[in-house]
């Protein structure tokens, strides 16, 4: 039987860890692009429960599951830093707003209505989507412009099982936008009888 401070250990050294593994892939994030280490550095970083992996917000906290840290191998996490940090310099927030034609409006009067709409709710889900597609293809061009000029043994890819524009059946060099409305079409397909 495991002792109560026997678990309390565990969670502490669980904590250290994915501490520990942020704090490596940010550092690696920031010498592999350094012209976005102030982006980087600006990322205030909160755990939650209810994300399977990370996310970004508009007010530059990045929420992360602490399982996925722990698991995640940090070569991949340096990826992942990336990723959300081209969400802010993408400007995604601010232009799904305007998608969704709310442009006139602060973001957190955008996000409080969303909230109250659960047909907002799913097409902020589709935008997400279409973003990460969107991103996902670019990192997906930078990692092989990289690997042109590193050794073979230092060669770097992407998960496989990333969201990219073919996950939907779509061609890569699109926009976010372009993805968007090609998956609210695909959504309306289904739902047709």
């Amino acid at each position: 039987m495991v002792s109560a401070a026997e678990r309390k250990l565990e969670r502490s050294f669980n904590a250290a860890t994915e501490l520990i593994n942020l704090a490596i892939s940010r550092r690696r994030a920031r010498e592999k692009f350094p012209y976005w280490s102030y982006a980087f550095n600006s990322l205030i970083l909160v755990e939650s429960k209810t994300i399977p992996t990370m996310g970004v917000s508009h007010k530059m906290v990045c929420v992360y599951n602490r399982k996925f840290v722990e698991e995640t191998p940090l070569e991949v996490l340096v990826w992942v830093w990336v990723h959300e940090i081209l969400h802010i310099i993408g400007k995604h927030a601010p232009r799904w707003a305007a998608v969704i034609g709310m442009a006139d409006k602060s973001l957190d009067e955008v996000y409080d209505i969303v909230a109250m709409s659960n047909d907002l709710q799913v097409k902020a889900k589709l935008w997400n989507l279409a973003a990460d597609a969107a991103i996902n293809q670019k990192l997906r061009s930078m990692c092989e412009e990289m690997n042109t000029r590193v050794a073979q043994a230092k060669q770097m890819s992407l998960p496989e099982d990333w969201i990219y524009p073919e996950t939907f059946g779509l061609e890569e060099g699109n926009t976010a936008e372009f993805y968007y409305q090609e998956l609210l079409k695909q959504l309306k397909e289904k739902k047709k009888p």
